[in-house]
């Protein structure tokens, strides 16, 4: 072939090797008993999207096309084939895999760019605006009733593979093998998963880069299969059936993965037994989000899990769901047992270390936290005080930021950290975490800054008030959440007595968390109960 990576030949060819043994046990599982050709395909020439067809009577010529790989059979080589089959194995160097998740957002719209030169707070009032208008027309706009267990097309049965069925396995669809809150519990449920003796199957939404799949357990029993990459959307109900049926999965986790709702009538009706369980994080202001995606098919689940209170209000007032929503909090049975620390700090110091955790992302504001930056820095040089920042994160907004950062003048106060830091860790070196998100569930990351001693600071959005205290809510939109949050922030560095009393707050409210049930009180005995046949 070509040459198509600056990587090594022998790594280039263990990496197309693991692809391809992929693509080999997804059609085998898809088109059991049949022959299939498949067309291998570097990057995203020409077949970005799986292209299945009919084969056709005669054989197909090689294409010539560059990129073209190689052709392969899955199947009984001595049967002409069934299936054609296009796929393309991404370039692990380049843009989609090393690339930004999301495309630089101030490239796309000359107005976005004349907007951001003039303010980047006018700008992000201009958002804020259309989230509040998306907002009040979502009920209008998006269909907010639940669908009746006749709805879609159901596949043919799928067929016996086996007369002694597999351990039980479950299914878990992720979003996307990223970071994030979401992705954290569904890291997690697969660990709670083998805890429980199942098998796991791990798939994602999005044909994304993963780069957070080595945090799958290093386990022969976890499997973490392409359909993202590699089977076309609509065969996914009939894959996800035949899978089920291949290898015993008697449970389906979903983690924000609509390929996996929309699978969940082709799996009611083959395996009726089949337990079904979705976990929901944060209510967009535009759609209603995941939890509304999850109350449209509550009829084809067994058991909503939340993680807020205000998700539980969500789904109740929205779709009068009851008796199948539990609360189960993100706290960790080391958590829950840990000794909080008090908070490092101390009205009067003269210097004050501030962090922000998140993706380089619009719900997540960051332009809003260099502007915060520029404002303290400026208070804190007039007032003796040495301000250090550290900004955890990727994505498209982390170029800007830089770029901010250096027209104000920050270098020597802001430091930028991708994001495998050691969140934790940071934490507990910090006096500060500030969140000034345009919407939020309730953020893991206010769990792991209480638990550290460093006081958050966040906007008044979806469950924050569950764990941060109200005194360090502000609102959200931009314009008082820079003003408000600076003037928290001084405050805090000159009354110790309001430092002890929003300290007194935030370990009340862990506490009240910590004696609620947690994700995996909640999850465990579902997982265990799948194990047993329900």
């Amino acid at each position: 072939m070509d040459r198509i990576t600056d990587t090594p030949q022998s790594d280039v060819s263990h990496y197309i090797d693991e692809h391809i043994e992929q693509i080999r046990y997804l059609y085998a599982t898809l088109f059991p008993g049949e022959t299939t050709q498949i067309n291998l395909w570097w990057g995203h020439a020409p077949h970005h999207t799986p292209d299945v067809r009919p084969a056709p009577g005669t054989p197909e010529a090689l294409p010539e096309a560059p990129g073209f790989l190689d052709r392969i059979l899955v199947g009984d080589p001595n049967q002409p084939p069934s299936h054609c089959v296009d796929v393309a194995i991404p370039d692990p160097e380049g843009d989609d895999q090393q690339g930004e998740t999301y495309p630089a957002w101030y490239a796309r719209y000359k107005l976005a760019r004349a907007a951001f030169r003039v303010t980047p707070i006018l700008f992000e009032r201009a958002k804020h605006w259309r989230e509040r208008s998306a907002e009040q027309a979502r009920t209008e706009k998006h269909f907010f009733g639940k669908l009746g267990t006749d709805h879609g097309a159901v596949p043919a049965a799928p067929t016996d593979t086996a007369s002694d069925p597999a351990t039980p396995a479950a299914l878990i669809g992720f979003h996307w093998l990223e970071v994030g809150g979401a992705e954290s519990l569904a890291f997690d449920t697969v660990a709670w998963a083998l805890e429980a003796g199942l098998r796991v199957f791990v798939i994602a939404e999005r044909d994304a880069p993963h780069r957070a799949v080595n945090k799958l357990p290093d386990d022969p029993r976890v499997r973490f299969l392409r359909t993202d990459r590699y089977v076309p959307w609509h065969l996914l109900p009939e894959f996800f059936s035949k899978l089920a049926r291949q290898e015993n999965i008697t449970i389906t986790h979903n983690h924000h993965c609509t390929a996996l709702y929309e699978s969940l009538p082709a799996l009611r009706s083959h395996f009726p037994d089949m337990a079904h369980v979705d976990s929901t994080h944060v209510v967009e202001f535009a759609d209603g989000g995941y939890p509304r995606i999850s109350g449209v098919w509550t009829n084809f689940l067994d058991l909503h899990h939340v993680i807020s209170r205000d998700l539980q209000g969500f789904l109740e007032d929205s779709f009068q769901i009851s008796g199948r929503i539990q609360m189960g909090r993100l706290l960790s049975d080391q958590s829950r047992n840990a000794q909080l620390r008090a908070p490092s700090l101390h009205a009067g110091q003269t210097t004050c270390r501030v962090a922000f955790v998140g993706r380089m992302v619009h719900q997540k504001r960051p332009v809003l936290m260099v502007e915060i930056m520029r404002r303290l820095v400026r208070w804190g040089r007039k007032s003796g005080i040495r301000f250090e920042f550290d900004m955890v994160g990727e994505g498209p907004y982390r170029e800007v930021c830089a770029r901010m950062i250096q027209t104000y003048r920050l270098e020597d106060h802001v430091h930028l950290h991708e994001a495998r830091q050691d969140v934790p860790a940071l934490l507990a070196k910090s006096d500060i975490l500030l969140l000034p998100s345009s919407n939020e569930g309730l953020a893991l990351v206010c769990y792991e800054a209480i638990e550290a001693g460093c006081i958050p600071i966040t906007t008044d959005v979806g469950a924050q008030s569950e764990i941060v205290p109200a005194e360090l809510l502000v609102d959200r939109a931009p314009a008082k959440t820079v003003s408000q949050t600076v003037r928290l922030v001084m405050r805090l560095l000159r009354d110790q007595a309001f430092i002890n009393q929003v300290s007194a707050e935030m370990a009340r409210k862990f506490d009240d968390l910590r004696n609620e049930p947690s994700a995996k009180d909640i999850l465990m005995p579902v997982y265990r109960d799948a194990l047993n046949g329900g």
